[in-house]
């Protein structure tokens, strides 16, 4: 019976310690830059890059059609991927949100339909 009792002990020992063993994904800030492009075919009259983790932001713009902006933030990377939201709203008075989870990449505003927006993740041609 004691050595049940023993194995019992023992057993409940390594779970605990596996348990507090378990660690949460390293968080780091990191600066990360992204350069976005406007080609929705109207002036970009707002632009709000968000770190949804934190709520740092950096706001930039106007942005005429065609030209570009660069944008920098210094935000919170867990696991390799930022947690950003990039929201912008044109001269037409559409505000558009997406998720932004790469590190320094280009985005690429597409034209508004409603209030639906499209964004590639990739440098335009020129």
């Amino acid at each position: 019976m004691k050595k049940l009792v023993a194995l019992i002990l023992a057993l409940a020992l390594v779970l605990v310690c596996t348990a507090c063993s378990k660690k949460e994904p390293a968080k780091t800030e990191a600066m990360m830059t992204y350069t976005v492009y406007n080609r929705t075919g109207e002036a970009v009259t707002e632009l709000t890059l968000t770190d949804d983790r934190t709520g740092k932001t950096f706001t930039g713009g106007p942005v005429e059609d065609g030209a570009s902006v660069e944008m920098s933030i210094n935000a919170v990377i867990e696991s390799d991927a930022p947690d950003l939201s990039l929201s912008f709203t044109v001269a037409g008075g559409s505000t558009c949100q997406t998720k932004v989870i790469q590190k320094d990449c280009p985005i690429t505003l597409l034209p508004v339909v409603g209030e639906e927006a499209a964004v590639s993740f990739e440098k335009p041609e020129e």
